[in-house]
Order: C-alpha cells, then structure tokens, then sequence
C-alpha cells in the first residue's frame, strides 16, 4: 500500500471509532448520500469489506454483492455491526504497510464511506474529517491520469478554497470549499450553488 493510502487509512480510523460513539441510537438509522441506504447500512457494508479481506474471501463489489452483504448485517444488533467495522479496521491496519497498491482503493473507500456516515450523522466534518488533505491530493492524482485539470487547494482569509489549474496554469476556476469538491468528485450531492466551472462539465469531473 502506498504511504498516502496508508496515512488516509490510518486517519480515518483514528478518528471514527469516537464518531459513533457520540451517536445517538436512533441516528443509526438515517438516510445517507448512498440511495437507500442509511447509517448502520454503511457500517455494515465496511465491516463486511473489512471482514472479506481479512478471511481472504474479497468479491466484485458490484452493487448487488454489496447489497446482499448490509443485508445480511440488518438483523443484527448495532453494537456487532460497529465492531466488526472497528475491529476489521485495526486489523487492515496490521496489514497495511505490506498490502499490495491494489488495495489503495479500499482505504480510499473506507475514508469516503466515513463521511457518508458522518454526513448521515448530520456532522458538519461529513466529507472534511482527517485526511481530507490527502483526499484531495489523490483525486488530483486522479485527475492527472484521465487528462482533466490539475488541482491546488489554497487558503485565504475564508478558509480552503480548492481550485483547478489548466495546462497553462491558468486558474481555471473554483469552488467555495474543499467538502464539496469532494462531493462533486465523489458523486456525493454538492450543492450546485457551491461550485462553479465555467466551461466545464461538472459530471466529467466526477470520479466513476
């Protein structure tokens, strides 16, 4: 695994295991930016990913694998859905450094699933918890290999403000914040009054 996904990783696992434990009981039940699914079908989807990995049983993660997976994880109690995520996190954790490269997408997963969770939370960190930086870096990693605009997150008297630079290194244009750059990227429902790209399709900008 590379040391970005790694850190990433690490991160996001440091810091959720707080996240829901402040929850309220009943907010595991919340809608998320994931159709159909709410909070603890989030964690159960995580924790399942977590638990194929470590038994070596890891399928396509098609959407009706995925599906079939929460399900399975609806009838337990919440507290055993959140521990086989935390508990599976550590153990990815332990493995981390010598996973092979192929594995970056699913510490970038784990990392982009936490804010589906904390945005179903109503948490105001939903997609700019720990690591955001590194986020961002990677979806200009991204960006780069598919020829799309390059991007620089700077900080001004506002506050982080991302922005796509052209091949010239012209400032193409910009968005207000760095939460919904990752939205947009993501396919997390931006608010469309939050960004701006004149002469871009902001769906090309999404990452499939």
């Amino acid at each position: 695994m590379t040391q970005k996904a790694f850190d990433l990783l690490t991160a996001e696992a440091a810091a959720i295991g707080a996240v829901l434990a402040d929850a309220q009981p009943g907010a595991f039940g919340s809608d998320t930016p994931l159709p159909g699914w709410s909070v603890r079908d989030v964690i159960g989807h995580c924790g399942a990913a977590m638990t194929m990995l470590r038994d070596g049983t890891v399928h396509g993660f098609s959407p009706v694998e995925n599906e079939a997976d929460v399900e399975l994880r609806r009838s337990w109690p919440i507290d055993q859905v959140i521990t086989e995520y935390l508990e599976g996190l550590d153990d990815f954790i332990a493995i981390a450094r010598s996973a092979p490269p192929m594995l970056d997408g699913l510490a970038r997963g784990m990392w982009i699933h936490g804010g589906d969770i904390r945005d179903g939370l109503g948490r105001d960190d939903a997609y700019g918890s720990p690591g955001v930086n590194i986020v961002v870096d990677l979806i200009g990693d991204a960006y780069d290999d598919r020829r799309l605009p390059s991007v620089a997150v700077i900080f001004d008297s506002t506050g982080p403000v991302t922005t796509l630079i052209g091949t010239n290194d012209e400032v193409i244009s910009g968005v207000a914040d760095v939460q919904t750059f990752v939205r947009l990227a993501y396919g997390r429902n931006p608010d469309p009054a939050r960004y701006r790209f004149p002469g871009i399709d902001a769906d090309d900008l999404r990452l499939k």
